[in-house]
């Protein structure tokens, strides 16, 4: 007896529905099965047919419900324990019978009727309607739709390539299909086509992380299964000829040689391409080791080049590995710094790092991007948690990318554009403001010169100017542009700079006291003036993102003195993708900087707002001004911190209260 695998599956959830408990009625059956009382007797009478000789499910009228008999005990577990590892797809939940009807419906090229893939999943067809529109949302993803026809039924119309895409997205053991393998079983299938590809790669490098390398083996599973079916790859010429060029094809061209002769298949030309398309889509950012070279073969193939902001900007240059990045890959990477700055005011734009990391990996992202293939990114929800900042970023410049190349970038392609930023940032971190101080010694001149040495010695990559002055003339300098006093001897009277005592002849005390300063300085100030309670709404009154952002925007233009233009501005950039980061906040901005200082509204909705896919409870629009990075990078930071911690941002919405939220925010500037 041949059953369909919906069949199967409703088989196991019957047998273990009935084996957890004595007796199930027909009410309760249809009930938990969400079909009618003839479906579950048609239901059990096929379970039975699975089970002869095992068990048998018959109604007992003392229970007053149908109860399971277990005629051999072990053959029974047996099974149970068979059938529980085939029936990983749980027909009756919604989304995996999504999966199923995906599956499915790129399977085949006849049309099929919404009753008849009602009755395979044991489903009424208004559960299938149902599910279908989350199978279109899903083909639209790779440029599929779902054609409908009274009296036909639907089926998938779109190109082989993009119903390939779609079935990798979700191929899984057993939701395929029948094996094209013969008897070898999918792992070995799978262990033997990682071979082939790890033997062409040796001959025809091509640099790829772990997660891309599986991801190809599934791409090739679900190629061979369609191949199988006499369904083809069609290229037209002109791509064709120009997917010949690439190094990539020699790679593929190796990999299907190894292919031909693991499993005797040999590839058409177009199913060649097909294999370097993937390659091309694939390869991963070269190794952190080489990025120094890269920086430095980009600097050297821009010395002389004569750009609009820089020798950065010249003409494309080449990696450590001789591989070129084409002048329009060049050119994005160029108008997406643009964009940062222009909103964020941190210039990455002469960071020749930065640029050859975005570079490198847009050129494989291209590729996705016409091809529509997805990328996994399992780092995703630590990085806008743990770089808030930088994923902001990361949102911005995905924009000009997206807006280049006619589509939209999925956060996880975003995810791994904020990574690149949060290196740079990191770097800048590193590197740090320059402090300017002056060096007071009641002795002379002489003993401040050979103090300022000490100073330039211990602190040189923190300090810049070092200015000496006697303490008889101290309180008559001017101490504009000045950010501290290193001074030998006790000064009467107030500073508008810290003051720091320390030795004639450092000692390890100053040494540690200075660093503690210098690290300090960092956020000293820097979030001053962000937040005002006239700019704090306990009790915001709004339900959605829209809502939301028109309070807080019209909030600061009255409060505050922002420019009306906030409010357009800060809906446009929330247009272009969402801000909720988790964690229950929002952080929604403009989409470029305002004239004035850097500002944040903060609002804690009357009920929590659903922004995007996430709930949102405490909503914090920020102006972002153009004062500089300092504000910014103290807000962000703080940020970071509440992402990691929801039980703070929950603090924040249950007190409802200023000075509570601002003991939040701090908190994370005192662990800092």
């Amino acid at each position: 007896m041949k059953l369909s695998k919906g069949a199967l599956v409703k088989a196991i959830e019957l047998v273990t529905y009935l084996n957890e408990r004595e007796a199930a009625s027909i009410d309760e059956l249809t009930s938990e099965f969400e079909v009618s009382a003839r479906t579950v007797r048609l239901h059990i009478q096929r379970t039975n047919e699975m089970l002869e000789g095992l068990a048998h499910i018959s109604y007992a009228r003392k229970q007053g419900g149908y109860v399971l008999s277990v005629i051999n005990e072990e053959g029974f577990s047996e099974w149970l324990d068979r059938m529980h590892r085939f029936g990983d797809l749980d027909g009756s939940a919604s989304d995996k019978r999504v999966t199923y009807l995906i599956n499915d419906l790129l399977m085949r090229d006849d049309w099929v009727t919404v009753a008849s893939m009602a009755q395979v999943l044991y489903v009424s067809p208004q559960s299938i309607s149902k599910d279908l529109k989350a199978v279109e949302a899903k083909l639209g993803e790779y440029d599929l739709a779902l054609e409908k026809r009274p009296r036909y039924g639907v089926r998938v119309r779109g190109s082989e390539l993009n119903r390939r895409l779609c079935l990798a997205s979700i191929a899984t053991e057993g939701v395929i299909g029948s094996n094209p393998f013969g008897d070898e079983t999918v792992p070995q299938v799978v262990k033997t086509i990682a071979g082939c590809i790890e033997r062409a790669l040796e001959e025809h490098p091509v640099y790829m992380s772990m997660l891309a390398f599986q991801n190809l083996v599934v791409h090739l599973m679900v190629a061979f299964y369609r191949i199988k079916e006499d369904c083809l790859i069609l290229l037209d010429d002109e791509t064709l000829d120009r997917i010949r060029l690439t190094p990539e094809f020699a790679a593929a061209r190796s990999v299907a040689k190894q292919l031909d002769g693991a499993f005797g298949i040999t590839l058409p030309e177009s199913e060649v391409a097909y294999i370097a398309i993937h390659l091309a889509g694939k390869k991963s950012i070269i190794p952190e080791e080489s990025a120094a070279a890269d920086a430095s073969s980009a600097e050297g193939a821009h010395a002389g080049a004569e750009g609009s902001h820089g020798d950065a900007r010249g003409a494309a240059p080449h990696d450590a590995r001789g591989v070129i990045i084409p002048d329009e890959v060049w050119n994005v990477v160029t108008e997406m710094l643009d964009r940062v700055w222009e909103l964020f005011h941190f210039d990455f734009r002469d960071d020749l790092e930065l640029r050859m990391n975005l570079a490198r990996h847009i050129v494989p992202l291209v590729t996705r991007l016409r091809f529509n293939m997805s990328i996994d990114n399992p780092l995703l929800s630590d990085i806008k948690t743990r770089f808030p900042l930088a994923f902001a970023m990361a949102l911005d410049a995905a924009d000009v990318l997206g807006r280049h190349y006619g589509t939209t970038l999925s956060q996880a392609e975003t995810g791994y554009i904020a990574l690149a930023f949060a290196l740079a940032l990191d770097r800048l971190r590193e590197e740090g403001p320059r402090r300017n101080v002056v060096v007071v010694c009641a002795s002379g001149l002489g003993t401040s010169r050979l103090l300022e040495h000490a100073i330039r010695r211990q602190f040189g990559d923190r300090i810049d100017k070092v200015v000496p002055c006697d303490a008889l003339h101290v309180e008559a300098m001017d101490f504009t542009g000045f950010d501290y006093i290193f001074t030998t001897v006790p000064l009467e009277g107030e500073f508008p700079i810290p003051v720091q005592e320390i030795h004639s002849f450092l000692n390890e005390v100053d040494v540690r006291q200075i660093n503690e300063l210098l690290r300090a300085s960092a956020d000293m100030g820097a979030g001053a003036g962000l937040f005002d309670p006239a700019w704090f709404d306990p009790h915001l009154d709004a339900e959605t993102p829209h809502e939301a952002i028109c309070g807080l925007a019209e909030l600061m233009v009255e409060r505050a003195g922002a420019p009306a233009e906030l409010v357009e501005l800060a809906l446009e950039r929330e247009s272009a993708a969402s801000t909720a980061f988790g964690s229950g906040l929002a952080l929604p901005h403009p989409i470029r900087s305002l004239p004035g200082p850097t500002r944040v509204c903060a609002g804690i909705p009357n009920r929590p707002i659903r922004w995007g896919d996430k709930d949102v409870e405490l909503v914090l629009l920020v102006a972002i001004g153009d004062d500089g990075r300092n504000a910014l990078d103290w807000f962000f930071s703080r940020m970071a911190e509440l992402l990691s911690h929801e039980e703070r941002v929950k603090r924040i919405v249950d007190d409802r209260s200023f000075e509570v939220m601002m003991q939040e925010i701090a908190h994370g500037e005192e662990r800092s």
